[in-house]
């Protein structure tokens, strides 16, 4: 089993890399003579908004490549939907470092793609730049109007906030009470935005509320590899000799599947994450037990051999609402004993006899176990790498023996979809 999971560590990171280049999903793309061309479209995951998209008939034609200047739309089958656009855009950066005095926009003419991210009474568009930097545009009868945010530095170099955006909300929805005295609250963040923009087209009576979901899958599927660390904690009378031994901590590896379900209606930053995971544990430990010099004694020799099943059931919580972000995670673990192979040698010798036997190292074995997992970790597409401590409730069972489970693992997962 070592070798097969040796194996698969090593090829993993090449198959990944494979189909994180190429992953083609159902999709069509709009030429400029507003043709339809059905096939397949290679997401990427876009965490900037993409300038040029690849693009092929069927799975095994030849990929063709399109920019904005080629085609009027494209549009994944479940997911994004981005139309080519001329627009004046606001080149002020807003990172902290890049701060200037000026709090006037400064536009350029542009022509991108702009995702759509609510197709109603009125559209909402989003882009986000090379540095990161987002924008938010409305559909305003036919003209696209930037959405305006500016940050600077005032006195002191203190940063300073011009949220135009805020009066143009205003303007624009001035029709809707309900949502006219929300604009005040509302963030110039994509959750923020889209929010407000469907309260206020359902605002408008007996119309049908049509709109694209924001850009994030509610199901994750994937596989995981882990180096662990783990120890073992003996204290008591019921754990043949066990408590007396010292099992130092022992590497051992985990290999498992993942599947994840997001909740972007709730909240984007929010996943609900379940990873099962395969675990061997092999630890050895040898001893003597002397209660007369030369004349009774004993000497142990014991091996700890088995395997678990570990479902870690955790919420995930990441920091940015971006898909490479860092993330803590918090959550319950549920163990399974498969197998069993432990046994202690005991030689004895008792004056002039001398003994020798197999026993269980615990008596009283324990085949399900319980306890808690938190982490931290980072997102970068389609790969995870984090960092858990899990604390359980042992092997071990029975009055008089208490026993805990105490396992660092350093992880890496790669989703499938």
């Amino acid at each position: 089993m070592k070798r097969y999971a040796t194996l698969l560590f090593l090829i993993l990171p090449f198959i990944s890399f494979s189909q994180s280049k190429n992953n083609f999903q159902p999709g069509w793309v709009v030429t400029l003579q507003q043709d339809t061309l059905e096939g397949f479209i290679d997401d990427q995951k876009w965490e900037r908004t993409p300038t040029t998209i690849y693009f092929k008939e069927s799975q095994g034609s030849e990929i063709k490549t399109f920019s904005i200047s080629d085609i009027s739309s494209f549009k994944l089958k479940f997911r994004n939907f981005y139309r080519s656009k001329s627009i004046e855009m606001d080149m002020l950066p807003r990172a902290k470092g890049s701060l200037g005095k000026n709090k006037e926009s400064l536009f350029e003419s542009k022509k991108v793609f702009l995702e759509l991210l609510a197709d109603e009474e009125l559209p909402l568009y989003y882009y986000q730049d090379q540095n990161l930097k987002e924008h938010f545009f409305i559909d305003d009868n036919g003209r696209i109007v930037p959405l305006l945010y500016v940050k600077y530095k005032g006195k002191l170099n203190r940063v300073k906030e011009k949220k135009t955006f805020i009066s143009q909300m205003e303007t624009l929805l001035e029709d809707c009470e309900e949502v006219y005295s929300m604009i005040s609250e509302v963030e110039y963040t994509r959750k923020s935005m889209l929010r407000m923009i469907r309260a206020y087209n359902v605002c408008e009576p007996n119309e049908e509320i049509l709109f694209d979901e924001i850009d994030y899958d509610w199901f994750k599927f994937g596989v995981n590899l882990s180096t662990t660390l783990t120890h073992l904690t003996f204290n008591g009378h019921n754990s043949s000799y066990t408590e007396i031994l010292n099992f130092k901590p022992a590497f051992n590896y985990g290999i498992g599947i993942s599947f994840d379900f997001l909740v972007p209606n709730f909240n984007p930053k929010i996943a609900f994450r379940n990873d099962l995971i395969y675990k061997p544990y092999q630890r050895k430990a040898s001893g003597k037990v002397v209660f007369e010099k030369d004349e009774w004694w004993q000497e142990l020799d014991s091996k700890l051999d088995f395997s678990h099943l570990r479902w870690q059931t955790m919420v995930q919580y990441k920091l940015k609402e971006t898909y490479n972000s860092t993330f803590i995670l918090a959550g319950l673990v549920n163990s399974f004993t498969l197998s069993n192979k432990s046994n202690t040698h005991v030689i004895t010798q008792f004056y002039s006899a001398l003994t020798e036997e197999d026993i269980p190292p615990i008596l009283d074995f324990q085949w399900y176990e319980f306890g808690f997992v938190g982490g931290f970790g980072y997102m970068h597409n389609r790969y995870i790498f984090d960092v858990k401590y899990e604390v359980g409730n042992g092997i071990g069972k029975g009055k008089g023996l208490k026993t805990s489970t105490h396992i660092l693992y350093l992880s890496v997962k790669y989703y499938l979809n």
